[in-house]
């Protein structure tokens, strides 16, 4: 327990800590910790640049994005 409190307190205020969600703080130290990929912030600048949204509008089988989208998720 004082680990992960020391963890947490390096990380975030004590005042965010007391008011923030357990959800919304889970997703917030993913984030910090898996930074996005290098690959993927080469291709979301700009409008229209972001992979997943191009894959799904392409016509190819359904199985193909569901392995696409397990891939890059």
């Amino acid at each position: 327990v004082v680990d992960a409190y020391q963890f947490l307190t390096t990380r975030f205020s004590l005042e965010y800590l007391c008011g923030v969600s357990r959800k919304r703080l889970t997703k917030d130290i993913i984030d910090l910790i898996f930074p996005t990929p290098l690959y993927r912030m080469l291709f979301s600048e700009g409008p229209g640049q972001d992979v997943l949204k191009r894959v799904k509008r392409m016509i190819i089988p359904a199985s193909t994005k569901t392995f696409f989208f397990k891939l890059h998720s």
